[in-house]
């Protein structure tokens, strides 16, 4: 592999995260930023690794630096949300995830990540609404976040 082939490196960041092995994701991923600092989906899949290692800070950090790289990366924003539910900043999720809605309306796992996280503020009503949304989306997810909502 030529080493200035960011988007190779990428790539095999993205096999390494489906084949769950996220601390070699996570090292891809860097190289490809390295390579290319202004590479903003190696950061989300940065992110990502990050989430998956359970290092939530570090995933904000680093989806934030994504955020500011594409503010149109709506993968960014859904994962910037999951980071901030796993340390209950539940408001702050709530923001990302609205506004990975308002990148891409149809993003059914942003009206469930958001639909659960109206459930931890409390407010039930929202995540009906956002049931009644995913209804339309993804069955399974509507029942899943009905679940939620019914416990």
């Amino acid at each position: 592999m030529n080493p200035q082939d960011f988007y190779a490196y990428k790539e095999l960041a993205d096999v390494y995260t489906w084949l769950e092995r996220y601390e070699d994701s996570f090292q891809y991923s860097q190289e490809a930023v390295r390579l290319k600092p202004d590479y903003a989906d190696a950061y989300v899949t940065m992110g990502l690794s990050q989430i998956k290692l359970q290092r939530y800070e570090n995933a904000i950090k680093i989806l934030r630096v994504a955020i500011t790289l594409d503010p149109n990366l709506e993968y960014a924003y859904f994962y910037l949300g999951v980071a901030l539910s796993w340390l209950h900043r539940f408001q702050e999720a709530k923001d990302a995830h609205l506004k990975a809605i308002q990148l891409k309306p149809d993003f059914a796992d942003a009206h469930l990540e958001l639909g659960v996280v109206y459930v931890w503020l409390g407010d039930k009503t929202s995540a009906m609404e956002q049931y009644n949304i995913l209804k339309n989306l993804d069955s399974n997810k509507a029942q899943e976040l009905l679940d939620v909502i019914t416990r």
